[in-house]
């Protein structure tokens, strides 16, 4: 009777999890809110930009591929697809990812690509904040546009 329990439960935990990699079409194809964060570790500190799609997936740790250009001021982020993960954490929730950055301070122009259009905007950096606005948002919406710096 054991073993058959085993069974059922081995065959249920498999059954849950998937082995994908990216959307072939790399596209995300859901909107994006973005939510600054900062990180403080020892050698200082660091301005995190999640992002998040408004679409919710059946496992919380699914992840939305990027790529980031850094270059003469100008931060472009690149969403190109959604991975599903080797083992499902059993919650619902968005596709996330997190992009680090140790800036100085200054105005730097910002540009999100999602699905192919840009999501151009302006990122403040200060000794006292971070400021993230997106002058005419298309699929990508800023949810947390002014942090306070620690």
């Amino acid at each position: 009777m054991r073993i058959f329990f085993l069974f059922i439960i081995t065959a249920v935990v498999f059954s849950s999890c998937s082995t994908q990699s990216a959307d072939a079409d790399g596209k995300v194809g859901s909107d994006i809110k973005v939510i600054l964060q900062e990180e403080i570790s020892e050698e200082g500190s660091k301005l995190v930009i999640r992002s998040e799609t408004f679409e919710i997936f059946s496992c919380y740790n699914f992840s939305i591929v990027t790529q980031q250009q850094f270059r003469n001021n100008e931060i472009t982020i690149t969403y190109s697809g959604i991975v599903k993960p080797e083992l499902c954490l059993t919650a619902l929730g968005p596709a996330q990812s997190l992009e680090l950055f140790g800036l100085k301070n200054g105005i730097y122009k910002i540009v999100f690509v999602n699905d192919g259009v840009k999501n151009e905007g302006e990122l403040t950096v200060d000794d006292e904040k971070y400021v993230l606005e997106i002058e005419d948002p298309k699929n990508v919406f800023v949810e947390t546009g002014v942090l306070n710096r620690s």
